[in-house]
């Protein structure tokens, strides 16, 4: 881990251990992508940005686990899971409206 992303944890030294077994499997998988350390997240670059991590409440304080770590991803369908406490779509998704090779409108 970098110094920057050291000092992030400041306060939250319990969640490392989550923040480094997730930064070992995208090195492992994808060992090009660059971290960025910003304020209030940790922000993962492949061209753009896809995912970053950060201590954004998404539960009520009572609810959340000790250590915790909220991991926001970019992803071009919807992931299920019981983990996933949130889902947006910024922009419909192409699964939503069927379209022909050519970007015309399949009919309908």
């Amino acid at each position: 881990m970098q110094r920057e992303e050291i000092q992030f944890f400041a306060g939250n030294e319990l969640a490392i251990p989550l923040y480094e077994a997730l930064i070992d499997r995208i090195e492992h998988q994808w060992p090009w992508v660059v971290r960025k350390v910003q304020k209030t997240q940790i922000s993962f670059y492949d061209q753009h940005l896809f995912g970053c991590v950060s201590f954004l409440r998404v539960r009520p304080k009572k609810a959340l686990q000790s250590p915790y770590l909220v991991l926001t991803l970019g992803l071009p369908y919807r992931l299920l899971s019981p983990r996933v406490v949130v889902t947006t779509r910024a922009i419909p998704w192409p699964m939503d409206k069927p379209y022909l090779v050519d970007g015309s409108d399949s009919g309908g």
